[in-house]
This record gives C-alpha cells, structure tokens and sequence, in this order.
C-alpha cells in the first residue's frame, strides 16, 4: 500500500457520499471541501470537480466508532499544495475510482 493514486474532487465527493452511508469515522463536509478546494486552488467550482488529488493508502481500518465492522480502508487525499483530508473508503470505491499516479519521469 505504498504507492499513490489520483482521482478527482468530483469522485472524491461521491466516495464520501458512499463513505458517510457506511458511518465511517473519518468523512467530510461536502461543501466545505468543495470550497477550500476552489479557494486553495484559486478556481472556480467546475474547475474544482476536476482537480486531481492525490491519494495515499495509510492504513486497513476495522472498526466504525469503536465497533468492529467490515475492513475499509483509510486514505490521505492531497487537494492543494499544502492541504490533505484524511478519509475512510471501502476497497470497492477504492478500486472504482483510484488511478494509480505513475512517478516514472517520461
């Protein structure tokens, strides 16, 4: 799990959505999000949607505010040069919308 990934704010924002109906501990407000991104970034709300963040795997996570529950997974997302939001995702949407970041210089 030491590799980095992207996926969009736009995606970001349905993963949250899907991470809030399994009650994970770690989800965010969405408009609040949206509007550090545009502010962060300096653009505006389309724009926004279609930033890439980049997204590190920390850690499988077992518990949903203190009880056992499915195994999830926790993730940093990086969505300006110096902001991140720390995230619980399931693998499902981790696999769905996760594009591995290439590192290779071209």
């Amino acid at each position: 799990m030491n590799e980095a990934y992207t996926i969009t704010v736009k995606d970001l924002l349905i993963i949250n959505k899907n991470s809030i109906k399994q009650d994970y501990n770690r989800t965010f407000d969405e408009e609040w999000l949206l509007k550090e991104v545009m502010h962060e970034n300096a653009t505006s709300k389309k724009k926004a949607l279609a930033i890439k963040t980049v997204i590190i795997p920390l850690m499988e996570h077992k518990h949903r505010h203190g009880e056992p529950c499915e195994p999830h997974m926790r993730l940093s997302a990086q969505y300006s040069t110096i902001s991140v939001i720390y995230i619980d995702v399931t693998y499902r949407d981790f696999e769905k919308y996760a594009t591995p970041l290439s590192l290779d210089a071209a």
